[in-house]
């Protein structure tokens, strides 16, 4: 599972779930929030219309062991991102396998919970968007300028935040 990365490019990115978790190859770096992506197991999903509430149970594909761990989709985007990128919303018993992007605040604050540091379960990609210091983002971000002398300053402007 180590070498998943994040794409720019749809149609390259593993929007569907997966039988299994080393299937997810990449996932979808479409926007301008931060959180981390990571591969996990569908387990269920239970709506109440009555507390206004959505919650997607799963576990982290790194460690099936832990949890369950459950969140809620409906309006909590302080803690996960329930469209896309993230795909687990879209598991089937068949493919339960998909990318959730979650927020460091709910990382830590689970990570003290269960006294594990559920961060070393991040995929490869960096943050979403950026993750600061992975030079491949900044390559990422470079590649969609075609204008050289532009693409050049913005190079010298961005390169001492990549590291």
């Amino acid at each position: 599972m180590d070498d998943t990365r994040s794409t720019l490019d749809y149609y390259q990115a593993d929007i569907s779930t997966k039988k299994h978790p080393d299937e997810l190859r990449a996932w979808w770096f479409k926007g301008l929030v931060l959180y981390d992506a990571f591969k996990v197991k569908f387990e269920s999903r239970t709506t109440n219309l009555e507390k206004k509430q959505d919650i997607l149970t799963f576990r982290f594909a790194r460690d099936e062991q832990l949890g369950p761990f459950r969140v809620d989709l409906k309006d909590d985007y302080k803690f996960a991102w329930s469209g896309l990128p993230s795909t687990v919303q879209f598991a089937t018993k068949e493919a339960p396998y998909g990318f959730l992007l979650l927020s460091p605040a709910w990382v830590a604050s689970q990570s003290k919970t269960v006294g594990v540091n559920l961060r070393s379960f991040v995929e490869g990609g960096g943050k979403w968007p950026i993750g600061g210091g992975d030079k491949n983002q900044l390559k990422s971000i470079l590649e969609q300028i075609e204008d050289k002398q532009l693409r050049d300053r913005l190079s010298d402007l961005l390169s001492p935040l990549f590291g």
